[in-house]
């Protein structure tokens, strides 16, 4: 499947942990594990994420409860995969739900201040303010979670979401308080990597090892955090954009028309000169099209590219930076060649990988039809 409803059928933990962006070494021994932890992973992280939530409205030790589920939640996450501070930046928004009588009392008394002879005075709008906030929060969340629900499959009138719903999410968002969850909300079901390669004659080819991203099958991925790895992290993206690149091939020539401008220096004049983006022959063809048909080559075109400059420019800009051996760059990866004044080819693959069985190689690859791209030097 496309991995948009593995939520509801509790099969998206059969995908996650070896196509999550970054896995480390643990990741797939947790993989290993029988489905049946699979399936009661799951069950707690619903619990944890949909039910526990709410009690953070609640008083003593409901509130104690959701913040350790919070914190079990965020623990196991940094244990199954790379994440940078994503971990450490919810726990510290965890912060807010500790009271004084989770803190050991010899480090309360440390900073307490003495309020002798003071009384606190409770606001009479606390009670009324927690409940306007309890209320937008529940209704809100209830309309993301009927979205997420839903699927690509689900059109049952009971998943509709009220349309006083959807206005009361549009004024909410503005205060980036009530949101959808975002990060794998559609499972990945694949792992498309890219492998870059160079070489001097296209024929001998070296290729450009990664620190954290996964390359070579036979070695494992590291744990990088609290560090965030971005440049392994953004080649996880890209190769999902290349994998859907692929699948057409009018878009898959005009994605390796955009790298080899991108990494021969070219801006966004450059992509103006439709000619000089297609080719004189492609260009030739387009010009002897039927009047309907150029019209449509035109729109998807200037689509596709729209959806490359805000997608892909940054792989452009890497390509070049290996083109002119940029040191800033290559200091970024674990091994790359070194070609006295450059590589006159980059070889640009995308195979699948997933996790092999404990022992062996750590991945076990396999090619992707018409992915593979070769990017020469002007």
């Amino acid at each position: 499947g496309d991995g948009t409803n593995t939520w509801r059928e509790l099969t998206a933990l059969e995908y996650h942990y070896w196509t999550q962006p970054l896995p480390h070494g643990l990741s797939r021994w947790i993989h290993s594990l029988p489905s049946w932890f699979d399936s009661l992973s799951l069950y707690f992280m619903y619990l944890i994420e949909l039910a526990l939530p709410l009690c953070f409205f609640l008083p003593g030790n409901a509130r104690r409860v959701a913040l350790i589920g919070q914190v079990v939640l965020q623990v196991a996450i940094l244990l199954s995969g790379n994440y940078g501070f994503f971990n450490l930046l919810t726990l510290c928004l965890c912060i807010p739900l500790v009271d004084d009588q989770v803190i050991p009392s010899a480090i309360n008394n440390r900073f307490s201040k003495s309020t002798t002879g003071t009384t606190a005075s409770k606001s009479a709008f606390r009670t009324p303010v927690l409940f306007l906030l309890f209320s937008v929060f529940l209704t809100t969340s209830y309309g993301h979670i009927l979205n997420d629900l839903r699927g690509n499959k689900a059109r049952e009138e009971f998943l509709e979401v009220p349309q006083w719903i959807q206005l009361l999410k549009a004024k909410a968002r503005v205060l980036r308080c009530f949101n959808s969850y975002g990060l794998f909300r559609v499972m990945t079901t694949s792992r498309p990597e890219i492998i870059i390669e160079g070489s001097m004659n296209g024929e001998s080819w070296q290729t450009y090892e990664f620190k954290w991203k996964p390359g070579d099958p036979y070695r494992p991925t590291a744990f990088a955090g609290p560090h965030m790895p971005r440049l392994d992290w953004q080649m996880w993206f890209e190769g999902l954009n290349f994998e859907n690149y692929v699948q057409n091939d009018f878009t898959n020539f005009l994605y390796f028309r955009f790298l080899q401008i991108s990494a021969n220096g070219g801006d966004q004049n450059d992509f103006a000169n439709l000619q000089k983006v297609l080719g004189e022959q492609e260009f030739f063809a387009l010009s002897n099209s039927p009047s309907h048909i150029q019209q449509q080559v035109l729109q998807n075109y200037n689509q596709l590219l729209g959806a490359f400059l805000g997608r892909s420019q940054w792989f452009g800009n890497f390509l070049e930076a290996l083109f002119l051996q940029n040191e800033n760059v290559l200091s970024l990866l674990a091994e790359y060649p070194e070609f006295p004044k450059g590589p006159n080819q980059l070889r640009i693959t995308l195979r699948h990988y997933k996790f092999s069985k404990v022992g062996g190689s750590f991945w076990k690859t396999s090619e992707i039809p018409k992915a593979s791209l070769l990017i020469k030097k002007w």
